[in-house]
């Protein structure tokens, strides 16, 4: 498994679109694959979780366990419909890559949703203070962000930061190495949204909620580095 700064990267889980039925074993574990009818588009759709497999797999190996799980369905023709890709690592302060990550889950809301409201739409859960959850979507991309404080250790927190590509309009899907530039474009627009913010907040008087507690604590530079961070460890994925 190829890391970058302490990032674990590798593909958590895929859909596919098909319109023959797909070929599941009784004997199948439920929590690796599903399949349900899709009535609207008269297709089935097939979610298999790779982590359930291996989550140190490269890409090249991840690419075999693909070809492995279509032939073992039996599908001839089929769609990839989405992609999960995960970073996990270890960061010794909890609020801090909390509140890095809302402020970037807020920002990416605002580029996916073209809104400026940039709480709307967003799922937030925090337990305790040993547990926080945050995600923002529209019906084609999300993040999804995930903190957990380690048993014994009150310093250590294992995070999980998860890009996923729910729904795709090319016909016959993307491959996983595909979605790469894609996802670097909306990356990059999470600094750009930061700076027009504080330019709409200094001139107009507004204020948004990543404004008010958040962009006191980290800068453009510190968002430009983060995801800077999220890109290298795609790029050494994907290679």
């Amino acid at each position: 498994m190829k890391k970058i700064k302490g990032f674990k990267t590798y593909i958590s889980s895929f859909a596919i679109s098909s319109v023959e039925q797909p070929v599941i074993s009784d004997m199948a574990d439920k929590d690796i694959i599903s399949c349900k009818y899709v009535p609207l588009t008269d297709t089935w759709r097939t979610q298999i979780n790779t982590d359930k497999i291996s989550k140190d797999a490269t890409y090249h190996e991840f690419t075999a366990t693909f070809t492995d799980c279509i032939n073992a369905l039996q599908i001839a023709d089929y769609s990839i419909r989405r992609t999960d890709i995960r970073f996990e690592r270890y960061a010794k302060n909890f609020d801090k890559d909390m509140r890095l990550n809302i402020l970037l889950i807020s920002l990416f809301n605002i580029a996916v949703n073209e809104t400026g409201e940039d709480i709307a739409g967003i799922d937030f859960f925090r337990y305790h203070d040993e547990i926080a959850s945050i995600s923002a979507s529209n019906k084609y991309w999300e993040i999804w962000y995930h903190s957990e404080r380690q048993d014994g250790n009150s310093n250590i927190v294992k995070t999980c930061l998860e890009l996923r590509s729910l729904n795709t309009t090319k016909k016959g899907g993307r491959k996983p190495h595909e979605l790469k530039k894609l996802w670097f474009k909306k990356l990059d627009q999470i600094p750009v949204i930061y700076e027009y913010l504080k330019i709409r907040r200094f001139y107009a008087g507004e204020d948004y909620m990543c404004n008010k507690d958040l962009m006191k604590l980290f800068s453009k530079a510190d968002l430009e580095a983060y995801i800077e961070k999220i890109k290298a460890a795609m790029n050494s994925y994907y290679r």
